[in-house]
């Protein structure tokens, strides 16, 4: 714990005395700025809404400026935009029109600070050969939080290693998919890849926190992404599968991109843009990002730091909403024909790929369909769960104690009509065999399990709900992680699934009447 005083210049005589203790927050850091959410906030319109972070590092305090529009300065001199530095009793950091002054640390607590003496400590890949490491393409892998990044207020970056080390072999733009125990309960999700196979040994992921309105059930995304921010520190360790997916350039070279993205959207994006980068591609790259306002651009300083540098990369950003006290010079609104054409003219000659929120990649799909784009050059990739509403996290359903389990039995043969109702699933059990017949029945041939639901849920879904275990990856039907053999029976799909005769993506399949599939 660290004791600072807090002195605002324009009126010095008041002062404020607080205790600062950044390592019993989740990330061991404590945010400063105008935000109400910050564990230090000033009335300052001088300094940002996130200005700069006290952290906690090996048993030492750092201040750290997040980018802050006026900048911050320690003991007088002016510090360099995320570098952390080591902070002593007396040091003086200056925010706007304010001193925060560190009047005392608390020696039990540095007492505590990990030395790193040794190569081996601070530098292990130095230490090793690195040609010798193993190159991790598949498989699940349990791996380490070494960094936490804050990109936005909302917005965090998670780096992880393997230890022993390893190298990450991937596709830019795939995804990761994470295995989590939250609450007692198993859980899967998947992140796209925010880093560049061009940087081996760390991986990452950039997540949003999601704010659901308060009528509507917790979906996977937001206690997924939630639960990352508020319990994932650096030391954190999480079991992982290796990343895969079809969203990638890799899959369709182009000397011309086109890459349109909003939000979260952006991190397949800067995973391609990244590796073209590092790797000095000749390939051109149109780069649009919507935000909804300057302070929610995800990765904006890199970004404009790869403008800069790199000739191919032509970077436009549009912001939806007007924020007083952050002027912006650059495009406004959403995606239209006119800021189509001024960025990229030569559109027709592009391989567009876009990822974001549904409602931003309908629009710009019909869009660019309206200005006859080949919609063989397109591809896209959404953030959302297969079904176009989020459904809450399946629980097993409470069973009567006196309630026997019954053994699987032939299915009548005649397919009931799949009824439109509320997804909804049941364990088959022999008191229940009076009640109304559920429209779809999966028998799951290797266990003999039967899974009962009404038809519109998938077959994922539905097995999950009843504790039966099937392999995904994406829940969207696009990696074929999912991939089942189908026995006998029919399936449905929302949209169009290339998917080969014989097998079933289980995530978005659902099942018309009695279906039989190898598992």
């Amino acid at each position: 714990m660290t004791e600072i005083i807090i002195i605002d210049t324009r009126n010095p005589q008041e002062t404020k005395t607080i205790q600062v203790a950044p390592e019993n927050k989740i990330n061991q850091e404590c945010l400063i700025g105008r935000d109400s959410r910050c564990c230090i906030v000033l009335n300052d319109k001088l300094a940002s809404r996130t200005h700069g972070k006290i952290a906690f590092r090996h048993g030492s305090y750092f201040y750290c400026d997040l980018g802050s529009r006026n900048g911050s300065k320690i003991n007088n001199k002016n510090v360099q935009v995320n570098q952390e530095y080591l902070l002593e009793p007396s040091d003086t950091i200056a925010l706007g029109n304010h001193l925060l002054w560190v009047k005392a640390i608390a020696e039990e607590e540095t007492a505590f600070a990990v030395q790193l003496t040794t190569p081996a400590q601070y530098m292990p890949l130095a230490t090793i050969d690195t040609a010798s490491l193993e190159t991790w393409t598949q498989g699940t892998k349990q791996v380490k939080c070494v960094q936490i990044v804050d990109e936005t207020f909302d917005v965090k970056t998670f780096t992880f290693i393997c230890e022993p080390p390893v190298k990450f072999d991937y596709h830019p733009g795939q995804f990761l998919t994470l295995n989590l125990n939250i609450d007692g309960k198993n859980i899967k999700h998947c992140y796209s890849v925010s880093s560049t196979p061009s940087r081996p040994h760390t991986i990452e992921i950039t997540v949003k926190r999601v704010t659901a309105p308060d009528n509507e059930p917790i979906a996977l995304e937001e206690l997924v992404s939630n639960w990352l921010h508020d319990n994932l520190k650096v030391g954190s360790q999480i079991t992982v599968n290796a990343p895969m997916g079809k969203f990638t350039n890799f899959a369709n070279p182009s000397a011309k991109l086109f890459l349109l993205c909003a939000g979260s959207g952006i991190t397949p994006m800067m995973s391609m843009s990244r590796w073209i980068c590092d790797t000095v591609s000749n390939v051109d790259i149109v780069f649009f990002y919507s935000a909804r306002s300057p302070q929610d651009i995800i990765f904006r300083q890199e970004l404009e730091m790869m403008s800069s540098r790199y000739p191919n990369f032509k970077l436009a950003i549009s912001v939806t909403r007007s924020v007083a006290g952050q002027p912006w010079y650059g495009y406004r609104g959403r995606i239209n024909e006119q800021i189509l054409l001024a960025i990229a003219p030569d559109y027709q000659d592009r391989t567009v790929y876009v990822c974001g929120p549904n409602p931003f990649m309908e629009a710009t799909k019909k869009l660019l369909q309206k200005m006859n784009f080949p919609q063989e050059n397109y591809y896209e990739e959404s953030f959302r769960e297969a079904n176009k509403k989020q459904k809450p996290i399946p629980t097993l359903p409470a069973v009567d104690p006196t309630f026997i389990i019954q053994k699987p039995v032939p299915a009548p043969a005649t397919i009931a009509e799949a009824r439109l109702a509320v997804p909804a699933t049941r364990i088959v059990t022999a008191r229940a065999s009076h009640s109304t017949s559920p429209s779809s029945l999966v028998v799951l041939s290797k266990s003999g399990q039967e899974v009962a639901c009404d038809g519109k849920q998938s077959i994922l879904d539905a097995a999950e709900a009843e504790g039966a275990a099937l392999p995904f990856g994406c829940r969207r039907g696009e990696c074929g992680a999912c991939k089942v053999k189908k026995i006998a029976g029919e399936v449905s799909y929302d949209d169009n699934v290339a998917c080969e005769d014989g097998f079933i993506y289980t995530c978005v399949a659902r099942p018309v009447g009695r279906v039989v599939i190898e598992a």
